[in-house]
């Protein structure tokens, strides 16, 4: 066997390519489309040439392009032929008589202001005299003066700052700097993104629209342009709040395997209920190709899928568990099972590895508590769904004493797609299809609402009818409520639904208005009809001309000014502590550059709670401050997510219990700076919550 092994003083030639593919949500879906790739911020001096072919004795000479980069490069050759290879390598300084490089955070927000540092490099027989020119696209202004005259006696550095003021605007902006003497030229390009810290506010109006009435309501849009839209949504159903519920599921700000097939189940369905065009088609398909392949990224060896991504970039993550989360598990072979039913190409080889993963562990079957004969029943039913159905398995589960309402309605599901459809019958017979309201954190994710859509879900699979419109009446008036609803509870509401009552097509319309506009007839097919409005603020008129009711819903949608966020503590306290080197309290509103400092956050169960699961604990940092370290006390993590602008971190707490975390901090750039709010609330029952409003931060200095 001939082989050598360079790769990891080669790889880096592909490593953004492998880097896209390999990571959470890489693969095909991955791939740079046309128009949608990123400037780089900091091109990577990597190059890669070749493979060439040499005759003996011929010299070679090859030209490379250098970007913008100051220090040295390693250079590296490799060659082989037949059996013998060898390689070669040296070090060699990259400079320039006159080089000029600025330094920015990642990102802005609209209203901070930054001091934007430059370096200006004179090398030996370099210029004596520097014009140093900066220049600003995009939502950012220079104040003052854009230029400096800079006088060197020789060899050297100087540091010049430019005030920079980010508008309220949001979106790309480039910085370029340009230095310029004896003959000498250097250029610098940053290229980042103004985005607002905030998270869009949805605010909601709804009427019910009698036969031959007229609904008359105000747009009343908010005052920040970036970020704002205005939606309706007329049906003929009770009110899901469509838009305002998908689009949190798509939003949801994290990433483990429930949330993000809770993200994408309901869009299989979407065409049910509501007429999509051509974009929207486009965009849900590149959603559920994107969280099939995913899906691969959160599959153990044997076959179960753990809650958070088994690995990323490659690597194996952190988590010491390493264990199949078993409802997260059987979701996710559901989603692969209807993807596959859909049309789409879903990964056979995490599917087959899931099946038998399944098939497995319903045979080894021996628990009697609730909980685990409900998830039994439908990992049951799963597999029946995917023709490899465990007659042995169902049955054992169906002499169960006592067994749960739930779980009878699985399993009669189960029966059904087996081709048993008696047996199913025979066990829901007078069984209820109300539940009581409940609230599950982990475990089986469960919650009455899920529960009522897991039977509506269950009668459709037999084909039975009888409490259809009952459930989708309670199930609509759960999502168009104000509570707050966990993302499984919304997905299998809206799956459920969509499933359910998409296949009527009966014309029905109404009479739009929107003031300082010509009336509009709209029509549809479908249950829902969704129309984006015009950006202002205005009357708006929806007549029902039809026999029956109509159900109208007027999303509003934008991002609250800052001075609008409120302190919560509803379940948990939050603390959050500044505290210096020597463990002294500080005033973030006044640092000064280069000061190292320790930004602490407490987050407490108070006792006499219960046990609260998977918890979210989101803490940012402003824009002039980097993040040197994270250190977690008293709680073992289930996943951490360390970026340049925030830490996320996911845990449980139990009664009486805290965690503490300390975050070491340097005040890196000179301005002023929002510092965003610190979050902390339950995945699977946002009712528990706890939040710190945001503040300015400022970073001072000589």
């Amino acid at each position: 066997v001939r082989t050598w092994d360079l790769y990891d003083q080669v790889v880096g030639a592909w490593g953004s390519a492998l880097e896209a593919l390999l990571a959470v949500g890489g693969g095909e879906s991955g791939q740079i489309k046309p128009g949608s790739k990123k400037e780089r911020r900091f091109p990577p001096m990597v190059r890669f040439l070749g493979p060439f072919h040499l005759k003996a004795g011929k010299t070679a000479t090859h030209e490379i392009d250098v970007p913008l980069y100051v220090g040295s490069v390693r250079v590296m050759v490799v060659a082989a032929d037949g059996s013998a290879f060898g390689r070669a390598g040296k070090d060699v300084p990259v400079r320039k008589e006159l080089m000029v490089l600025g330094s920015l955070p990642r990102i802005l927000a609209p209203g901070e202001k930054i001091q934007w540092p430059i370096s200006v490099f004179v090398m030996e027989g370099g210029p004596s005299a520097v014009r140093l020119t900066a220049k600003t696209e995009g939502p950012v202004t220079i104040d003052g003066q854009g230029s400096r005259d800079l006088k060197f006696s020789g060899p050297g550095e100087q540091l010049v700052t430019f005030p920079i003021s980010v508008d309220e605007g949001q979106g790309a902006a480039k910085f370029t700097v340009t230095a310029k003497g004896g003959g000498e030229s250097s250029r610098h390009v940053i290229n980042l993104e103004v985005r607002h810290p905030s998270r869009p506010v949805t605010t909601v109006k709804r009427h019910r629209i009698a036969p031959g009435g007229t609904w008359h309501t105000m747009v009343e849009l908010p005052e920040r342009e970036e970020g704002r839209s205005v939606s309706l949504e007329v049906s003929r159903i009770p009110p899901m709040d469509l838009d305002r519920r998908l689009d949190r599921l798509i939003h949801y700000p994290y990433g483990c395997l429930e949330q993000t097939i809770s993200s994408t189940f309901p869009q299989l369905y979407l065409g049910r209920v509501v007429e999509l065009g051509p974009d929207q088609l486009k965009e849900i398909e590149k959603n559920i190709g994107a969280a099939l392949e995913k899906l691969r990224q959160f599959q153990l060896p044997n076959g179960g899928l753990q809650l958070w991504p088994v690995s990323s970039g490659g690597f194996w993550t952190s988590n010491p568990q390493r264990e199949a989360d078993q409802w997260a598990t059987t979701y996710a072979g559901h989603f692969l099972l209807e993807a596959k039913r859909a049309g789409y190409r879903v990964p056979s080889e995490v599917l087959q590895n899931w099946e038998t993963y399944q098939r497995e562990t319903a045979r080894q079957f021996s628990s009697d508590t609730d909980a685990d004969i409900i998830l039994q029943a439908y990992r049951l039913e799963m597999l029946a769904l995917s023709g490899a159905a465990e007659l042995g398995a169902m049955n054992r589960l169906r002499e169960t004493p006592r067994l749960p309402t739930l779980a009878r309605w699985e399993l009669a599901a189960a029966y059904a797609l087996a081709g048993r459809p008696e047996a199913g019958q025979a066990l829901i017979a007078g069984a209820s299809i109300e539940f009581p309201p409940y609230s599950e954190l982990g475990g089986n994710y469960g919650s009455e609402v899920r529960d009522q859509a897991i039977v509506l879900d269950s009668l459709g699979f037999q084909g039975r009818d009888e409490h259809t419109a009952e459930l989708v009446k309670s199930l609509s008036t759960a999502l168009s409520s104000d509570r707050p609803l966990s993302t499984q509870s919304v997905a299998f509401a809206l799956m459920a639904i969509s499933r359910n009552i998409g296949d009527a097509q009966v014309r029905w319309g109404f009479e739009l208005t929107l003031e300082g506009d010509t009336p509009v007839h709209i029509e549809g097919s479908k249950a829902v009809v969704q129309r984006d409005l015009p950006q202002r603020s205005a009357q708006l008129a929806i007549e029902n001309p039809s026999e029956e009711t109509l159900y109208g819903t007027l999303y509003i949608r934008g991002i609250p000014a800052r001075n609008e966020e409120q302190a919560v503590s509803q379940d948990l306290n939050l603390k959050i502590l500044f505290e210096d080197g020597e463990g002294e309290r500080l005033n973030p509103g006044k640092l000064e550059q280069g000061m190292d400092f320790d930004y602490v956050v407490e987050l407490l169960n108070p006792e006499g709670g219960r046990r609260l699961e998977n918890l979210a604990l989101t803490i940012p940092v402003a824009e002039g401050w980097e993040i040197r370290s994270v250190d977690v006390e008293e709680i073992a993590l289930d996943h951490q997510d360390i970026r340049d602008a925030h830490v996320d971190l996911f845990f449980d707490l139990a009664s009486g219990e805290s965690l503490t975390a300390t975050i070491s901090v340097t005040a890196a750039f000179k301005g002023r700076f929002y510092l965003p709010m610190v979050s902390a609330e339950a995945m699977y029952d946002p009712s528990i919550a706890a939040r710190t409003p945001g503040r300015w931060v400022e970073v001072g200095g000589p």
